[in-house]
């Protein structure tokens, strides 16, 4: 997780700073949802699913789980921004 959020953050252009601070505030939330996830997909997939089928059931558990992520990282940057909009509004029909 540090490492692609390391990679993610220096193509961005983004400082180490930037990082340290992210995994400090992001890091504990996300790893206490993969405890939940991936324990009961690894249970699901040697108790229900064929052997032939495991690596594509487990390959399918990690694209919803990046899937997931993506977009409550979406959600996270969308109420930031409407958060500071809404703001810049508030004081644009002060002024007027």
């Amino acid at each position: 997780l540090a490492m692609m959020a390391f990679i993610t953050l220096m193509i961005e252009g983004k400082s180490v700073g930037v990082l340290r601070e992210k995994v400090r505030t992001q890091f504990v939330r996300v790893q206490l949802n993969a405890w939940k996830l991936w324990p009961l997909a690894s249970v699901v997939n040697y108790a229900f699913v064929p052997a032939q089928l495991r690596v594509l059931f487990m390959n399918c558990v990690g694209f919803a789980w990046s899937t997931f992520l993506i977009h409550s990282i979406k959600n996270k940057k969308s109420k930031k921004e409407k958060s500071e909009d809404g703001g810049s509004q508030e004081e644009s029909q002060k002024d007027a």
